[in-house]
């Protein structure tokens, strides 16, 4: 398949730019497009002999390999870069273990005009923060984590109060949402775990919240057993989680779909002590739901009187 004026463009720009580097950037392959609207997909190194970490940084190998992507429509469409490795993985604006996230805003950053040589002066600056600790610069926001979807979800969670105060590593609330048309949940108010919920309520949603007064990963899991891990990570035992998930099974009604909302100290300005809570929803898969409330049926009911006593011992029945 032939290369589009663009990706042919882009690839003469490497090639020039690879015998002015006198041997700091090698192109090692290109895999042409296999139809005209597939990006090409080239390789390259580059020299980091000279790059050495600092502070809490990332020290990178003495050459880097990078994956580019061409798209079709290059320069207007912005290339993507990735890596085979997933030693970036973890850090901030990785995604997926190896897809560099080189620009805060596309659309207001990448200029079409700069070419090949702008993404790469980008990808030396992505570099240098990474190997200073600094890919969050100094005083600007965080770059909240990402969670990735398996399937598309219709529901909306609105919430507009602030979260409760706590003091420990952790502390467990339900989360009261009045139940609302076209798969709205608008939050009501916070409530105390002690308190008695209105278990398969038609008009509310009781969802258990955690707030843990530490960071996780920058990418979420997006199934129940890495987001146990990271649990333990921080120092929460699997009981703990456990019993978060039978709550939040047992909260609603056979019909309800079940959530929990997890919060980490992961919001505020880069290069400051100060955190705040950025809350991620979790919605359990039906069939996990399911399993889990049939084997549990004989404590609906006491779970309506008591939810926190009727968790109790369930750490052998629900593994």
């Amino acid at each position: 398949m032939t290369l589009s004026p663009g990706q042919a463009q882009a690839l003469e720009e490497l090639n020039r730019i690879e015998a002015l580097s006198d041997q700091a950037i090698e192109v090692l392959q290109f895999i042409p497009p296999s139809n005209s609207n597939d990006e090409l997909i080239v390789a390259i190194s580059i020299d980091y002999s000279d790059l050495a970490a600092e502070n809490d940084g990332f020290q990178p190998h003495a050459r880097e390999r990078f994956i580019i992507f061409i798209p079709s429509d290059f320069p207007y469409e912005i290339p993507s870069v990735s890596t085979r490795h997933t030693r970036f993985s973890g850090q901030p604006h990785v995604q997926y273990g190896r897809r560099l996230c080189l620009y805060f805003s596309k659309e207001a950053e990448w200029n079409p005009a700069e070419g090949i040589a702008g993404l790469l002066k980008r990808l030396n600056k992505w570099m240098n923060g990474l190997a200073a600790g600094q890919l969050d610069p100094r005083g600007l926001p965080l770059h909240p984590p990402v969670t990735y979807t398996s399937s598309p979800e219709n529901e909306i969670f609105l919430i507009q109060n602030d979260v409760p105060d706590f003091s420990d590593l952790f502390d467990i609330f339900w989360a009261k949402f009045k139940i609302r048309s076209g798969g709205l949940f608008e939050l009501e108010e916070w409530v105390s775990w002690s308190d008695a919920v209105q278990a398969g309520s038609s008009k509310y949603l009781y969802v258990p919240v955690i707030l843990i007064d530490a960071p996780f990963d920058f990418e979420f899991p997006k199934y129940l057993a890495g987001l146990g891990k990271l649990f333990n990570q921080v120092g929460i035992g699997a009981n703990v989680f456990l019993k978060f998930i039978v709550c939040s099974i047992l909260s609603g009604s056979a019909t309800q779909p079940a959530f929990v909302i997890l919060g980490t100290a992961m919001r505020g300005t880069s290069g400051t002590a100060s955190r705040q809570q950025h809350l991620t929803i979790f919605k359990l898969h039906p069939r996990v739901k399911d399993a889990v409330r049939n084997c549990l049926t004989g404590r609906v009911a006491a779970f309506k009187r008591s939810p926190t006593s009727t968790t109790e011992g369930l750490e052998a029945a629900t593994v």
